[in-house]
């Protein structure tokens, strides 16, 4: 077998359907196995494995990434001449949620290899995209992914989940998140809906840029954490997949250059700290509004600029609320009511 000294990425798109002919592939692929682009397309995958090639574990990816879930194996795939080459074999829904899914190969051979990395080019169907550009799917837990960068219409295999035009942020300069507690129940309470009107897989559709990923991260993370019971560290363990500069920090409520990071793992830790302490848990009587201590209906009325802008951090000690401001002279009404 050749030994390589470098890592070397090779990416084939093959049709979903058997027996899965390749559609395009990209030059990588000569240097690697010895195969042009005219001798690949319009072929069976087929003719890249041999004796040496684990197929029930290829078959297993295929058939993942035709439900969304990407997973990369080692495993033999031979060459134009008949030599074998030991590769991280990585397949993945490419266009995942567009009327046309097509499924990607992608494969690195050398000593320097990362299934991260692999994952990300495979759902891509590209190898060098700006980070806020690259197109993902994963699955982040039974039926739910998260997407971004893709095209999308509904089919039987996945529904697109769309909560921004309810769950927001609203800065107040160069903020971003993370979000405030009713947005993450309201954003619980649309995936749980979302979860039981249907069977098919829920993909969070997120739009571009790393501030919406990261408010989307942070939000499955919560689900996890309050829903599901899992601690930051499990949580963080289901988004080790992410490069770091694919999200990024929070910071304070100014324009000018923060000189802290809020992560996504302060916010997470945080969070799990209020539920260990009964401060905020998911309901379980008859009150749907009652999360634990915290009042929902109570937390929305104080949350209204109009009613004070008023926020409980800690139950029944510490509240916090915008600082007073002098009003000129005059009849002043309540806009609320």
């Amino acid at each position: 077998e050749m030994i390589r000294s470098q890592a070397q990425c090779a990416t084939i798109i093959f049709a979903t359907e058997h027996p899965h002919h390749v559609l395009e592939c990209d030059g990588e692929l000569y240097d690697i196995l010895g195969y042009s682009a005219d001798e690949v397309v319009g072929r069976s995958i087929k003719f890249l494995f041999g004796p040496g090639t684990d197929l029930t574990k290829v078959n297993a990816s295929i058939k993942g990434a035709c439900f969304l879930v990407s997973n990369s194996i080692d495993t033999m795939v031979y060459g134009r001449d008949g030599v074998s080459h030991n590769v991280l074999l990585t397949c993945a829904s490419r266009c995942l949620l567009s009327s046309s899914c097509h499924l990607a190969f992608v494969f690195e051979t050398g000593p320097h290899v990362c299934p991260t990395r692999t994952l990300r080019t495979a759902s891509a169907g590209q190898k060098f995209v700006e980070k806020s550009k690259i197109q993902f799917t994963h699955e982040i837990f039974d039926r739910v992914c998260i997407a971004q960068n893709v095209r999308f219409s509904h089919t039987e295999k996945c529904r697109c989940f769309t909560p921004s035009a309810t769950v927001q942020y609203l800065p107040f300069c160069d903020d971003f998140g993370p979000m405030k507690l009713a947005s993450v129940i309201e954003f619980i309470t649309l995936l749980e809906k979302e979860l039981a009107s249907h069977s098919s897989k829920i993909v969070y559709c997120v739009e571009e840029g790393a501030r919406n990923l990261t408010n989307a991260v942070f939000l499955l993370g919560a689900y996890l954490i309050l829903m599901l019971d899992l601690s930051t560290d499990h949580v963080l363990g289901r988004f080790g997949w992410l490069d770091e500069g694919a999200i990024e920090a929070f910071r304070d409520a100014t324009f000018s250059e923060p000189d802290y990071a809020l992560t996504l793992e302060d916010c997470w830790r945080g969070l799990e700290r209020g539920k260990a302490a009964g401060w905020i848990r998911r309901p379980s009587g008859p009150a749907p509004w009652l999360w634990g201590r915290i009042d929902m209906r109570a937390y929305s009325h104080w949350d209204d600029p109009l009613n004070g802008d008023l926020h409980m951090v800690v139950p029944g000690k510490l509240v916090a609320l915008r600082g007073p401001r002098d009003l000129p002279c005059g009849d002043h009404a309540d806009a609320g009511g």
